[in-house]
């Protein structure tokens, strides 16, 4: 039987840079809600490279986890 898992974590490197843009031009409101977002998100990860990675560090995870297809969504594609 093959495991087929679905990666709702994932950004690609395009997404980050324009939040960063968007960010710089952002109210300080807005700042902080980030801020807190991204907090929030290092709990879960080591570092902003795991969400971003697709590449050997992924195939590394799935196959220590016994996944043999992984989809990913990215709906944003500046």
């Amino acid at each position: 039987m093959k495991i087929i898992t679905i990666e709702e974590h994932y950004r690609s490197a395009n997404v980050s840079k324009k939040m960063d843009e968007i960010n710089a031009t952002a109210n300080l409101e807005q700042k902080q809600t980030n801020k807190a977002g991204l907090e929030v998100a290092k709990n879960f990860l080591s570092s902003t490279d795991d969400i971003e990675d697709v590449g050997e560090r992924r195939i590394k995870f799935m196959d220590e986890a016994s996944i043999d297809i992984l989809l990913t969504l990215n709906l944003v594609n500046f």
